[in-house]
């Protein structure tokens, strides 16, 4: 899924590729990978923390034997809660500086005045 290689050029490889989730680990982020595949996740989670809830035998959320994607969120907070907590405190930190950058700064105009909180014409 995360490989430039398509399947054949994976299967035929000389040697190892890093793919997105190694490299967001080796950066230091938490990361977990979440499957409710019978498959797994094809060596792409190999060399970081997983969850497999393929097996989970949950009536509502795993009906005739597979899981629906619900099923990840069940126990999320104690599968995060399980990480290193110095990965957890940097992923917390780069969400704040990505929300302070991602926040619009909103301006109106109302009667041809601008009429945002602190702009200095209203």
């Amino acid at each position: 899924m995360f490989s430039h290689l398509g399947r054949e050029g994976w299967n035929s490889r000389d040697g190892d590729w890093e793919n997105l989730l190694d490299v967001l680990q080796r950066a230091g982020l938490a990361v977990l990978w979440l499957d409710n595949q019978p498959g797994g996740c094809k060596g792409v989670c190999d060399r970081v923390p997983t969850v497999n809830t393929a097996a989970e035998k949950d009536p509502a959320l795993c009906p005739a034997g597979e899981c629906h994607d619900a099923i990840l969120l069940k126990d999320l907070d104690s599968h995060i809660a399980a990480l290193p907590a110095e990965r957890r405190a940097r992923d917390e930190r780069l969400a704040a500086v990505a929300r302070n950058h991602a926040e619009p700064s909103v301006e109106r105009q109302v009667d041809g005045r601008c009429a945002s909180p602190g702009h200095p014409s209203t």
